[in-house]
C-alpha cells in the first residue's frame, strides 16, 4: 500500500506539472503571439453574429434578417464571454479557450489510465500538453476547443460514472449543447448511443439511461427547432447548413475553400435558406450522378487531407502554404512546417498501427474500447463522404493520442523485456 502511495503521489505530481505546461502553453501563445484576425472565413461569422445578438439585432449574420445558417452553439458561448469581460473582447475568449483546452489534458489523462495503464496516460497528457493543433485553436474564433472538452467531459462522465438518471441528464445537457455547436454531433451521440446499448450485457438498464440522454438532448435542441419553424415556416432542426456542404463536396472542381462564385451563386438564386438548401443538396447528389469516379477520388483525396497535416496553418506567424514560403526562400519557417507536418503525421500513423494492434489483441472488448476508437472512426468516415478540412480531424485526436501513447509504451516495454530475456540467457 505504501508502494502504491508513492507510485499515485509522484504521478500526480508529474501530472499537475504536465497540465501547468499545457495551461502555460496555451496563454503564452494566445497573450504574446500575434494571433489570425478575426476578419475572415468561419470565425468573421462568429463575431459578427455575437455582435449582432447583444445588440440586440437578433440572431443574424449581414443584417436584421434571422440566420438560419450558423448553428447558435458558439455564438452563445461567445456572448457569454462578452458578458462578463466585454464585447469583442477576443483576448478574453482566448484565455477561456486556453482553460478549457488545458482541462483536455486531465481528461486524456484519465480515460487513458482508465482504458490503459498510468504510463500510456502520463504519455497521452504530456503529448496533449505541447500538441499543436490544441494550442492553435486555442487562440482561433472556432469551436474546436469547445467541441473538444465536451467530447472527452461526456466520456469521462460515461466511463467514470454511475449510470442513473442524474447523470444521464447531465450527459444529455452536453450533447445537446455540441449539438447546437456542431450539428454533426446530433448524428454522432446517436450512433454512440446505440453502441453503448448493443455493448453493455444490461439492456434493459442501459436503455433507460440512454433514453434519457436522448430525451434531455433533444429537449435542449427542440427550443432552437422551434425558434427556427417561427422564422422560417419550416421545419430546421439546427440549421440549414447541409445542402451546401453537400454541394461542395461533391463540386468537380474540388473547391477547397468556400466561394462566391458560379456555380454555386446561379443554383439557389431568388429561393429562401430552406428552398435554397434543398437545391443545393439536389445539385449535390446530380453532381456525384453524373461524375461518380471524381466523386470517389475526391473522398479519398479527403481522407488525406484530414489527417496529413502539421496544423501549422492555424499560427498566424506561418499561416502560408508551404510552397509560398519555398517561393519567398523563407526556409526556417519551411523547416518548422515541414517539421510539424512530420511530426503530426508520424503521431498519426502511430495511431492508427496501434489501433489496429490493440483491435486484434483485445478479445473481451467493453465500452471503454468502443468510445475510445469511435471518434476515429465516425469523424474519418464523415469527411470521406462530405467537405474535408485538417480542423474537423481536431475531435478525434484524443483518441489517436492515447492510441499512439499506448502503441510507444508498449514497443518500450517489450524492446526492454527483450533486452531482459536475452541478458538472462547470456
Amino acid at each position: 500500500m505504501l508502494c502504491l502511495s508513492v507510485k499515485n503521489k509522484k504521478a500526480a505530481i508529474l501530472l499537475s506539472l504536465i497540465f501547468i505546461l499545457g495551461l502555460s502553453l496555451r496563454l503564452a501563445y494566445v497573450l504574446f503571439m500575434p494571433q489570425i484576425g478575426v476578419n475572415r472565413g468561419d470565425s468573421a461569422r462568429y463575431a459578427l453574429t455575437t455582435a449582432n445578438l447583444l445588440e440586440g439585432k437578433g440572431y443574424s449574420y449581414t443584417d436584421e434578417k434571422p440566420d438560419l445558417f450558423l448553428a447558435p452553439g458558439y455564438p452563445f458561448f461567445l456572448a457569454l464571454v462578452y458578458k462578463v469581460f466585454g464585447v469583442h473582447n477576443y483576448t478574453a475568449v482566448r484565455i477561456v479557450q486556453s482553460v478549457l483546452s488545458a482541462f483536455v489534458i486531465l481528461f486524456i489523462y484519465y480515460l487513458a489510465k482508465k482504458i490503459f495503464n498510468r504510463k500510456s496516460a502520463i504519455l497521452s497528457a504530456f503529448i496533449a500538453s505541447i500538441y499543436p493543433g490544441f494550442i492553435g485553436y486555442s487562440g482561433l474564433l472556432l469551436p474546436q476547443a469547445i467541441v473538444v472538452f465536451l467530447i472527452l467531459l461526456f466520456l469521462v462522465i460515461l466511463l467514470g460514472r454511475t449510470k442513473n438518471f442524474y447523470w444521464g441528464c447531465l450527459l444529455g445537457l452536453i450533447a445537446g449543447y455540441s449539438c447546437l455547436t456542431r450539428p454533426e454531433f446530433l448524428l454522432f451521440w446517436l450512433i454512440l448511443c446505440t453502441v453503448i446499448f448493443l455493448t453493455d450485457k444490461e439492456k434493459k438498464h442501459n436503455l433507460r439511461f440512454i433514453s434519457v440522454i436522448l430525451i434531455v438532448m433533444f429537449s435542449v435542441i427542440m427550443p432552437w427547432t422551434v425558434r427556427n419553424y417561427k422564422v422560417s415556416g419550416r421545419p430546421v432542426l439546427i440549421t440549414v447548413h447541409y445542402g451546401d456542404l453537400l454541394w461542395y463536396s461533391t463540386w468537380k472542381g474540388e473547391w477547397l475553400e468556400y466561394k462566391s462564385e458560379p456555380p454555386y451563386t446561379t443554383i439557389a438564386v431568388g429561393l429562401g435558406p430552406v428552398d435554397a438548401a434543398n437545391a443545393y443538396a439536389k445539385a449535390g447528389i446530380q453532381n456525384v450522378k453524373e461524375h461518380p469516379y471524381i466523386y470517389i477520388k475526391l473522398c479519398v483525396k479527403r481522407f488525406f487531407r484530414l489527417w496529413l497535416t502539421g496544423h501549422s496553418n492555424i499560427f498566424n506567424f506561418m499561416s502560408k502554404s508551404m510552397l509560398t514560403y519555398l517561393a519567398e526562400k523563407n526556409y526556417f519557417i519551411l523547416f518548422i512546417k515541414a517539421v510539424m507536418l512530420i511530426l503530426n503525421t508520424v503521431l498519426v500513423l502511430i495511431g492508427f498501427f496501434s489501433a489496429a494492434f490493440l483491435y486484434k489483441r483485445i478479445n473481451n472488448k467493453q465500452i471503454s474500447f468502443y468510445t475510445l476508437y469511435y471518434p476515429i472512426a465516425f469523424f474519418s468516415i464523415l469527411h470521406f463522404f462530405l467537405f474535408a478540412t485538417p480542423r474537423y480531424a481536431i475531435p478525434a485526436m484524443p483518441s489517436l493520442i492515447m492510441l499512439a501513447s499506448f502503441g510507444i509504451i508498449s514497443l518500450i516495454e517489450d524492446r526492454n523485456k527483450g533486452l531482459n530475456e536475452t541478458h538472462t540467457f547470456q
